[in-house]
């Protein structure tokens, strides 16, 4: 379907009694005073529908809304799903309080198009016609229906009704259609059951389509339900899309589970919120607001009352504006850009409205002036600095790449992600991403204390993990990807438990000269208890065998004993001799095999069946693997290969 051919909703606009439900019922043949009392009283007081045609064959659904003050608050839910508006002024009447305050929450709203409609012709003189349109056209001078078509007309003889139509043709060209492609979104102004069927809600499909049989999602309830059967105006359809005045039959829910106010959604792609970012305006007339006033705020169909909290000042006088957020006592079911309007708390009185910057924002300190950055960059359409934002704040903490589309429009998603990864900003840490100034920084402080600990630890191939994460203050898991990246750009040298910088080379001089050279020639006695290691020699020496260890140019076997790996093979050489002799071997068997003391053994034991060498079955043994450990091959947990026996 051409966006031409896209139907829209035009609705009603003006001061009770102007003759807004005599009009739509010329235009249309539908009376969309629907309710008894209605009828009895002659007033519009809840929202009324009819289907329209265009003379073009545009199709296009009229929503009616009440002009009495008392039912303001049914207006404000229908005027947000208008494309173009009917703004009704009687010609014996001329502009009245409604009439300005309507024309301020179609502004609040962002309505761009709309005519203007003289009524009531018929009852009037010319001349008494000319004052009431001269007061029109000055009370619209600066709104954006100053230079909209003005079209005098009588529901009663059909004067004007013609030029009106065209009027309507003409403008409904020019209206800019609503986003089918987006995901769909229903406000619900009216629940009813229908005998045999259940519960069917109503509303204006705001964006997207919607299929019979598809799955949708009632929010704020998080409750899930189905598309049963759709209507448009009485006529049952297959699909529906953006901009169309829908009936939906609903399985899976009750009558019960539904308000006005609620929303229907595509699953899974939104939520309640109690706190919103918001660019505020307040109406020139309009007293100021302070910061922490209770207000009625009109989001779609819903009133919900919260408090204003002003971002940058602790007033905010009338026609003035700026960022705050709405705190909200009920949830939210909000988008990006959809527009609100506030009234005061009591006694009631439209204060402003304006635009919703960030439905998914959390409590901030006012004046913050990263929150104030990001709303900035919010308003003015810099999507990707905004989302850039949301990750410079997270820090080290992993935003997916889900959570980080959640900070932008759906249509914008994948151009922020895509403008974000060609900067050079997203920076993978499992299961996210985080800003890559954050690594810079912590990489920086890494290196620094890394750099202090080979200053003060010349002959140590590295600093703990664990002493170099609580120095850091960084969760384990996240520290190890970082520093295992580190690695592979060659920044570190990660060795077993112990992280140094890649241009560090241990240094041994005086004292740890001495017990280097010392452990070199003490190890290479074969198996050795670790206090004859250690004996005599320097503290240093007990960080020099941890470096060796972690290294893997020792083997700690057990119980204290060490080893170096060529010893270690030779074991298994003279072993694996002896399991061809008999192909289980006890302890003392073994023990004869390899010449040594039961000091050494056990360790020695522990650590063959711990490798896969040998297998312990009751009081023998049998081997597993023929021959010495094939190159390659790993060590036991808390030992790693290094460069070779010492």
């Amino acid at each position: 379907m051409a966006t031409g051919d896209l139907p829209i909703v035009i609705g009603t606009a003006g001061h009770v009694d102007h003759g807004k439900t005599t009009l739509i019922k010329a235009l249309t043949g539908v009376d969309t005073d629907r309710l008894a009392e209605e009828k009895r009283r002659g007033l519009t007081i809840d929202l009324g529908f009819a289907p329209f045609i265009l003379p073009s064959g545009r199709t296009a659904s009229v929503v009616d809304v009440p002009g009495h003050e008392r039912f303001l608050k049914n207006m404000l839910a229908g005027v947000g799903g208008m494309d173009l508006v009917l703004l009704v002024v009687a010609a014996d009447d001329g502009v009245m309080p409604q009439t300005r305050e309507h024309l301020d929450i179609l502004r609040l709203l962002h309505v761009q198009h709309g005519v203007v409609v003289v009524t009531k012709r018929d009852l009037v003189e010319t001349e008494l016609l000319e004052l009431a349109i001269a007061d029109i056209q000055e009370t619209l001078v600066g709104s954006f229906l100053e230079d909209a078509p003005l079209v005098p007309v009588s529901a009663t003889t059909g004067e004007g009704l013609e030029d009106l139509l065209s009027a309507l043709d003409r403008l409904a060209a020019e209206t800019i259609t609503r986003d089918a492609v987006a995901p769909a979104r229903l406000p619900i102004d009216r629940v009813f059951v229908k005998q045999g069927f259940g519960a069917v809600v109503t509303g204006t499909l705001l964006t997207g389509s919607l299929g019979e049989g598809e799955s949708i999602e009632l929010q704020p309830s998080g409750l899930k339900g189905r598309a049963r059967g759709l209507q448009v105006h009485g006529g049952k359809r297959a699909s529906v899309q953006a901009g169309q005045r829908v009936a939906i039959n609903v399985a899976g829910l009750s009558h019960s589970d539904f308000d006005r106010g609620e929303w229907l959604v595509a699953p899974g792609l939104f939520g309640p919120a109690t706190v919103v970012d918001v660019w505020l305006e307040l109406l020139a007339g309009s007293p100021a607001v302070e910061h922490r006033d209770r207000v009625r705020v009109h989001h779609g169909t819903s009133e919900v009352i919260g408090r204003l909290a002003l971002l940058e000042a602790d007033k905010l006088p009338g026609g003035s504006a700026g960022f705050a957020q709405l705190l909200l006592e009920t949830p939210l079911v909000a988008d990006f850009g959809d527009r609100f309007v506030i009234r005061r708390y009591s006694p009631a009185q439209t204060l402003g409205g304006g635009q919703i910057l960030d439905p998914r924002a959390r409590r901030w300190k006012r004046r913050h002036a990263g929150l104030l950055a990001r709303l900035a960059a919010y308003r003015e359409g810099r999507l990707a600095d905004a989302a850039e934002s949301v990750l410079e704040e997270a820090g080290l903490e992993p935003i997916t790449a889900g959570q980080l589309e959640s900070h932008v429009p759906f249509a914008a998603r994948s151009r922020v992600l895509k403008e974000l990864e060609s900067r050079g900003v997203l920076y993978r840490l499992e299961p996210g991403f985080v800003h890559s100034r954050a690594i810079a920084a912590l990489t920086g402080r890494l290196t620094d204390v890394l750099t202090a600990f080979h200053a003060a630890h010349p002959h140590r191939a590295g600093m703990a993990r664990e002493a170099l994460q609580a120095e850091l203050q960084v969760p384990p898991a996240r520290l190890a990807q970082i520093m295992s990246d580190l690695a592979e750009r060659n920044r570190l040298r990660l060795i077993g438990r112990l992280a140094g910088l890649s241009s560090h080379e241990s240094r041994f001089e005086g004292p740890a000269r001495q017990a280097a050279e010392a452990l070199t020639e003490r190890v290479s006695a074969g198996l050795v208890d670790e206090t004859d290691l250690l004996k005599d020699l320097p503290e240093v020496a007990r960080e020099i065998l941890e470096d060796r260890v972690e290294a893997g140019q020792i083997l700690k076997l057990g119980q204290g004993i060490h080893a170096t790996r060529t010893g270690i093979e030779n074991a298994r050489s003279s072993l694996a001799l002896a399991f061809r002799e008999r192909p289980q071997l006890t302890a003392s068997q073994i023990k004869e095999a390899l010449g040594t003391s039961r000091r050494f053994l056990i360790p020695l034991l522990e650590y063959l069946d711990q490798i896969g060498f040998t297998r312990r079955q009751g009081d023998v043994r049998t081997l597993t693997r023929p021959g010495p450990e094939p190159p390659g091959a790993q060590p036991p947990a808390g030992t790693r290969p290094g460069p070779g026996p010492t």
